[in-house]
């Protein structure tokens, strides 16, 4: 899954037992844009920090994600509860909003065809 988005705020590193995390927060574009908060992970098997070091406020980036889920049970009233995580394994540059990959607009495409093509 992609997520497109403007980097508004970057976290510090947090040591844990076994991974370190470094999070950081897009703002989608659009007239109602949310506030999505994505982690990156280093473990001992990989390092996905390592891929924010050149990456910083204002930027506009496209962020490839796998959507996490973790069960927990709470020992002391037995309630389960269910958490999601979305954690980035890739990250670059995004492309300008106006660009050359967003859909022709209607009239651009009305103006490619001549009037003797038939409509269908």
């Amino acid at each position: 899954m992609n997520i497109t988005g403007t980097i508004i705020e970057m976290s510090e590193i947090q040591n844990f037992k076994n991974i370190s995390k470094k999070s950081l927060v897009i703002k989608t574009p659009g007239d109602y844009g949310q506030e999505i908060e994505i982690d990156f992970i280093k473990s001992d098997k990989n390092n996905k920090i390592d891929l924010l070091n050149n990456f910083k406020l204002n930027q506009d980036v496209n962020i490839d994600i796998n959507i996490k889920g973790t069960k927990w049970t709470n020992p002391e009233t037995g309630i389960v509860r269910r958490f999601i995580n979305l954690q980035g394994w890739r990250i670059e540059e995004a492309v300008e909003l106006n660009s050359q990959n967003q859909m022709p607009q209607r009239e651009e495409i009305n103006n490619e065809h001549n009037s003797d093509d038939l409509p269908f």
